[in-house]
């Protein structure tokens, strides 16, 4: 399962004008609830998706693998990330047995005009890292997979400037526990990432991963761990 898993995750994008990506995954049983992804759109823009469906192992990552496909289709058709959250709601909903749900991040980043839309479908906040300060940009709704009807809605236009850093996460990362039970934290996390504004999108990944490791105590994991970095270069 695990390795099958891993074959099917995606490649980081190369050659995209304009931004340095970066990627950490680790599945904490013999495969991972989380997802992710990119997709190259028109003008030059990048989709990125990050999701975390509930529970561990096979059946969450077939569920994630199939949200996974079913994004890539609606990319390829629509262009609104809010249409495509709100049909990626409905179609789970409608195929997905009751008490399972996932959260998503859906982001659209815009190199040439540096800018950022996002929909946020209960997920951990997209952490946006600039030199005058570190803020979490704000959940547009509630997770996937539980009310049929529910609308989506994308964040307004976010201004971005050559340096800035975007971190996505599930909540392995910040809920990393170290073994006396204390979370690692979004505060220690916001801190952290100020630190490595300035470092390319891989040394701020690994600058992370370091931090991590060193609050755990070892390599281990108790959930399922992912984080992307998005450097505006």
């Amino acid at each position: 399962a695990r390795r099958i898993q891993q074959h099917l995750l995606p490649a980081l994008p190369d050659g995209l004008a304009g931004v340095d990506v970066a990627c950490r995954y680790q599945a904490a049983e013999q495969a991972s609830g989380d997802t992710y992804d990119f997709v190259r759109l028109s003008g030059g823009r990048l989709a990125v998706m990050i999701g975390d469906v509930t529970g561990h192992g096979v059946g969450a990552a077939l569920l994630t693998h199939a949200v996974q496909a079913a994004l890539r289709s609606y990319l390829e058709l629509i262009d609104d990330a809010d249409v495509i959250v709100t049909r990626l709601n409905q179609r789970l909903v409608a195929g997905v047995e009751t008490g399972n749900f996932m959260s998503l991040l859906l982001g659209i980043v815009d190199p040439a005009q540096r800018t950022l839309q996002y929909v946020n479908a209960g997920h951990p906040g997209l952490i946006l890292v600039q030199r005058d300060g570190v803020r979490v940009l704000e959940k547009t709704g509630m997770v996937l997979g539980v009310v049929g009807d529910q609308v989506y809605e994308a964040s307004p236009l976010i201004e971005l400037q050559q340096g800035d850093l975007l971190f996505l996460h599930t909540d392995g990362v910040d809920e990393a526990m170290s073994s006396e039970r204390e979370v690692f934290g979004v505060p220690r996390l916001r801190n952290l990432l100020a630190s490595l504004r300035e470092r390319s999108a891989d040394a701020a990944c690994a600058g992370v991963e370091e931090a991590i490791r060193g609050h755990v105590g070892s390599d281990e994991v108790e959930d399922d761990t992912t984080m992307i970095v998005v450097k505006l270069t």
